[in-house]
C-alpha cells in the first residue's frame, strides 16, 4: 500500500503517518513517501523552459522504486494499491490518467481529493510564476528562460518565503502551484481524460469524503468563537463563489444568478435553525405589506456552517461525485464510493482548540486517516484513546486492506477476526449509486447528497456553457441581428439550464437520501 500524503501540495511528509500499525493490523506492506512541494515541485512556465509536476515525477520515481525492490521487502510489484488524501488523493486521480503512471500500481483510492476539482490543477501556471518573479526582482519580461535564469540565482528559502506572497487575496482559495497539463505527465485536462474510451486500466477505484470535510481548518480560524456568531454577507458569499467556480468565465450578472441560485439551494432550502426563523419572519413581513419582495433577503444572511458546506461542496464533494461517475463510463473499472460518518468524543484536535465547543467539530478533513493508520492503537499524546475509536480503527484498517488484497473493500474474514459483521460494500454503477456511510457499524446508502450534488455538477457548469453575454464597456458596435440571436441562444440555453435543474430537483427530491452538516476551510469574516 503505497501512501501519497496531502497538504495543498505545499507542505506536509510522508513521516507524519506511521504504517507499522496498518501494516502489522492488515498484514500488507506500507510505504510512505515524500515528493517536492509547493514552487519547487510545481512551479511551470507552460512551455518547455520549466514544465512543472516535478513533485508527480517524484511519486513516479518512488512507484518505480516499488516495482523493483519490494520482493526484497516480502512485497508483490504487481499487486500495488496507492491511496492518498487531498491533494495527495488528486495525485491518485491524476496517476489514473497518466500515461506515465500505466503498470506501476493494480488499484487506487483517492481520499476526499479529486483531480477534477477546481484547485487540483492549476490552469493559469504562467501567471503566478511571473507574480512570483515580480516579488524577487526579476525581469519583468515573458522570456521564460530569462525568469528561470534569474530565479536559479536566488536562495531557494527566499523562493519559498515570497511564493505566497504571489497569491492575491481574491485567489486565497486556490492553490498557485499545483499539477499542470504538461504533454507528458498529464496530456490533457483530467476530465478530459476521464471522458475518453480506454484512458484508464481495468482497475478497481475506491473513492471518498468525510461527512463534515475542512473542519480542521476552521479549528484553528474561528477556535475562539461560537459559531453560531459567525455570519457572512452576500458580497463576501459573491466573492467566494468567483473564485471558487472558475471566475474568468463568468460575467457579473451570471454571478448575481449564481449566488441567488446558491442563497436559494443553501440558506433558504436547507440552512440552519436560525436561518429558517429569518426567512419565516421576512415572509410574514411582505405577506403584510411591511417590506417589500425586493429585501426579502437583506438580512438572512449565511453562516459559518453554511459558508463551510458550500466551500466542502464544491472543492471536495461534488469532484468526487463527479470523479466516480465519470469511472463508471469505463466497463473495466470496478468503483466504490464512501463517506466516513465517526467523529470522537475524545478527538484531541478539537478538545484542544475548541473545548467544550467541540460538538460542531465533527467528521472533518482527514480524520479518516487516524483511524486507517490506526492512532487509537498507538502510544501517542495524540491519540485517539476511546474503545469505540479503537473499533472503527479496526473496521477501517480491514476495509482498506481487504480492498488492497482482493480488489473489493468487503471483509473477507468469515470468523472471530471478521470486525465488521454482515455488511457487503456494493459497487457505485450507473444504475445503482450506491455508496458506503463508515462508522461503528458500516451501512450501505444511495444517491449521495443527490439535490447538492446535483446543483454543482449539473446546473452550475451551465454558466460556462450558455454564458450569459452582457457587457458594459463594448467599444465596437454589434449588428442588430447577431445581438438578436446571441441573446436568444443565450436566453433559452438559461431558460432550458433553469428548466432542467427544477425537474433534476424534484427527481431527487423523490429519493431517499441523508443529510448531512458540514463545516468549511477558513473564510474571512465580517
Amino acid at each position: 500500500m503505497f501512501f501519497i500524503h496531502g497538504g495543498s501540495y505545499k507542505t506536509n511528509g510522508g513521516r507524519f503517518y506511521p504504517g507499522e500499525w496498518l501494516a502489522s493490523a492488515g498484514e500488507v506492506i506500507v510505504v510512505t513517501v515524500n515528493y517536492r512541494l509547493g514552487v519547487l515541485g510545481f512551479l511551470s512556465t507552460e512551455d518547455a523552459t520549466a514544465r512543472g509536476n516535478y513533485g508527480l515525477l517524484d511519486q513516479i520515481l518512488a512507484l518505480k522504486w516499488v516495482k523493483d525492490n519490494i520482493a526484497a521487502f516480502g512485497g508483490n510489484s504487481s499487486d500495488v494499491t496507492i491511496f492518498g488524501n487531498s491533494a495527495g488523493g488528486a495525485c491518485v486521480g491524476l496517476h489514473l490518467v497518466s500515461p506515465m503512471s500505466r503498470g506501476l500500481f493494480s488499484k487506487a483510492i483517492a481520499q476526499s481529493g479529486s483531480p477534477i476539482g477546481e484547485w487540483a490543477v492549476q490552469r493559469r501556471p504562467g501567471m503566478y510564476v511571473k507574480r512570483l518573479a515580480k516579488k524577487l526582482k526579476c525581469p519583468d519580461v515573458d522570456d521564460s528562460e530569462t525568469i528561470l535564469k534569474c530565479l536559479r540565482k536566488i536562495d531557494p528559502e527566499e523562493i519559498i518565503d515570497k511564493s505566497e506572497d504571489a497569491k492575491t487575496l481574491e485567489d486565497s482559495l486556490m492553490l498557485q502551484f499545483a499539477p499542470v497539463v504538461d504533454g507528458e505527465f498529464l496530456l490533457k485536462h483530467p476530465t478530459t481524460m476521464l471522458q475518453q474510451e480506454g484512458s484508464l486500466s481495468p482497475l478497481p477505484v475506491m473513492v471518498g469524503v468525510t461527512r463534515d470535510e475542512l473542519e480542521d481548518c476552521l479549528i484553528l480560524a474561528y477556535q475562539d468563537k461560537d459559531p453560531a456568531s459567525i455570519f457572512f454577507t452576500k458580497d463576501l458569499l459573491r466573492k467566494y463563489l468567483l473564485h471558487l467556480v472558475r471566475k474568468d468565465f463568468m460575467s457579473g450578472i451570471a454571478a448575481d444568478v449564481l449566488l441567488h441560485a446558491v442563497y436559494t439551494e443553501y440558506v433558504y432550502r436547507h440552512g440552519t435553525t436560525s436561518h429558517h426563523k429569518k426567512r419565516r419572519q421576512q415572509q410574514h413581513k411582505m405577506s403584510n405589506g411591511t417590506i417589500p419582495y425586493y429585501e426579502n433577503n437583506s438580512s438572512v444572511l449565511p453562516d459559518i456552517r453554511t459558508l463551510g458546506k458550500i466551500i466542502s461542496d464544491i472543492d471536495l464533494k461534488a469532484p468526487s461525485v463527479k470523479l466516480v461517475n465519470l469511472l463508471t463510463l469505463h466497463p473495466s473499472v470496478s468503483v466504490y464510493m464512501y463517506e466516513f460518518d465517526y467523529a470522537s468524543t475524545d478527538d484531541v484536535i478539537a478538545n484542544k482548540y475548541l473545548g467544550a465547543k467541540n460538538a460542531w467539530v465533527g467528521s472533518y478533513h482527514e480524520s479518516e486517516l487516524y483511524y486507517i493508520f490506526g492512532f487509537p492503537h498507538m502510544n501517542l499524546s495524540n491519540a485517539l484513546r476511546l474503545s469505540e475509536d479503537q473499533e472503527v480503527s479496526n473496521i477501517m484498517i480491514q476495509l482498506w486492506t481487504d480492498f488492497a488484497k482482493h480488489g473489493n473493500p468487503t471483509p473477507r474474514k468469515i470468523n472471530e477476526e471478521n470486525v465488521v459483521k454482515n455488511f457487503t460494500w456494493r459497487q457505485y454503477t450507473e444504475e445503482e449509486d450506491c455508496f458506503a456511510t463508515l462508522g461503528l457499524q458500516p451501512f450501505i446508502a444511495r444517491s449521495y447528497e443527490s439535490e447538492r450534488m446535483t446543483f454543482w455538477n449539473h446546473f452550475v457548469p451551465l454558466f460556462t456553457e450558455y454564458p450569459i453575454l452582457i457587457s458594459s464597456n463594448h467599444t465596437k458596435a454589434i449588428p442588430l441581428e447577431e445581438c438578436k440571436i446571441t441573446y436568444a441562444i443565450s436566453f433559452a440555453g438559461w431558460i432550458l439550464a433553469i428548466v432542467f435543474f427544477v425537474v433534476l430537483l424534484q427527481l431527487c427530491s423523490c429519493r431517499m437520501f441523508k443529510n448531512f452538516n458540514v463545516i468549511g476551510k477558513i473564510p474571512i469574516p465580517v
